[in-house]
């Protein structure tokens, strides 16, 4: 057995162009890759990423900067809308997985 730790990048995984955009195709994609890769013993950590999830409302709160009262509004959306990209994933690469349940 090998273990990958593997970094899904917040720009493919979203349109950064387009705020809160998911292309659940391409993490449909690697999730069919993935799945052949389990069936050989192979096992894998994956993280993401905020790609237009948490990068247009960082910028828009300033996270980057300073602290401040203000930005807690900020980070609570942030952690929210982060929370909700990590379930698309979730359920994407588990619907996949489920296609190749034997």
């Amino acid at each position: 057995m090998r273990l990958f730790i593997i970094k899904l990048g917040g720009s493919a995984i979203s349109d950064k162009s387009r705020p809160l955009s998911y292309r659940e195709d391409w993490v449909r994609s690697l999730g069919n890759l993935l799945n052949a890769r389990l069936r050989t013993g192979d096992r894998f950590i994956l993280i993401h990423g905020g790609g237009s999830f948490a990068h247009p409302l960082a910028l828009a709160y300033g996270l980057s900067k300073y602290r401040d009262y203000d930005q807690l509004v900020g980070i609570s959306f942030t952690s929210a809308v982060l929370n909700y990209l990590s379930m698309k994933v979730t359920l994407t690469l588990a619907s996949v997985a489920y296609l190749f349940i034997p």
